[in-house]
């Protein structure tokens, strides 16, 4: 990102923060506005944004995290008895950034979370040591409704977004993919 980019999207991120949450402090809104423009095809409104937001402590490197289902947010009271066939579960990922680089060991972290995330074998309780109560609630609800409709052979699709004010890319983040 040339420096002039840099600044302006520094003062868009001001402006707006300004208007919709002045009360938070720029990292957190960084990561509303990155949620915000990664999920604008859902139309998700603002409480429904926050409500995937897991950042702070013991956060496992995931910033936000959404669950949905042929399209729609998967919230904590959900119905699955609507999806019958032809079922779609996206499982979306987000770490936010606001440094000017991009970092190997934030990767790093984001993988070991994905394989408590997916391994099964390991009970949600078994992680509360490790995880936020936040984070741990929608690993759970993502759990349950796949487990749930495991028998309709539903598509996962599982997005990472890594968002940063970055132009410089570590090598070894670039050779992970």
């Amino acid at each position: 990102m040339a420096e002039n980019d840099r600044i302006i999207l520094n003062q868009i991120l001001e402006q707006q923060r300004q208007e919709i949450g002045s009360d938070l402090d720029e990292g957190e809104y960084f990561e509303i506005f990155s949620s915000e423009q990664i999920l604008k095809n859902y139309e998700l409104t603002y409480d429904e944004i926050e409500s995937g937001i897991v950042d702070g402590g013991n956060d496992g490197g995931i910033d936000s995290l959404y669950i949905f289902v042929n399209g729609n947010l998967l919230e904590e009271d959900y119905s699955l008895d609507i999806y019958k066939r032809d079922i779609s579960i996206a499982l979306v990922i987000i770490q936010s950034k606001t440094s000017n680089g991009f970092s190997e060991q934030i990767l790093t972290q984001i993988l070991h979370t994905i394989a408590d995330v997916f391994d099964l074998t390991k009970p949600i309780d078994s992680l509360q040591q490790k995880y936020n109560n936040q984070l741990l609630s929608i690993i759970h609800r993502f759990r349950e409704v796949y487990e749930k409709l495991a028998s309709k052979f539903p598509k996962l699709e599982i997005k990472y977004y890594y968002t940063s004010k970055a132009d410089e890319i570590h090598p070894n983040v670039t050779n992970l993919s």
